[in-house]
């Protein structure tokens, strides 16, 4: 299957990614379904990633997901920290791609709460788009 993004897929392609059950069913943290790698990117650089390496041999069938959730995680001072996430599938491997989006950024807070919602994450399967690369050896 060539590069596709959603939009450009047909309903029975989509359910078989499993990535359609994110983007529309009402999100709840219990809902999340495993991933296999996790990928900190903005949506700059995760653009950026795919205009470079989305023909590329090694990167076929990268399916793109275009709807994002946001989440508060905590709070610093009763400012919230707010994560950005959404979903991809690379070679049939679901791909969990993150930023921070909050006016104030807490790097250890997003770390515990990675960890404890992503069993990838903690287990060591990230990186950020610097090193997108690592995903091929997830």
């Amino acid at each position: 299957m060539p590069c596709l993004t959603v939009m450009q897929m047909n309903m029975v392609d989509l359910l078989k990614t499993g990535l359609y059950y994110h983007t529309h069913k009402e999100y709840h943290m219990s809902e999340i379904k495993p991933v296999d790698y996790v990928l900190e990117a903005t949506s700059t650089e995760y653009q950026m990633l795919w205009n470079e390496y989305h023909n590329h041999k090694k990167f076929q069938n990268w399916i793109s997901m275009t709807v994002k959730h946001s989440r508060i995680i905590g709070y610093v001072n009763e400012r919230p920290i707010c994560i950005t996430f959404g979903y991809s599938q690379i070679n049939g491997k679901i791909i969990l791609v993150w930023e921070l989006s909050s006016q104030l950024a807490d790097y250890a807070m997003s770390d515990d709460w990675l960890k404890e919602n992503f069993e990838a994450y903690k287990n060591g399967k990230h990186c950020n788009a610097m090193n997108f690369c690592h995903i091929l050896s997830a």
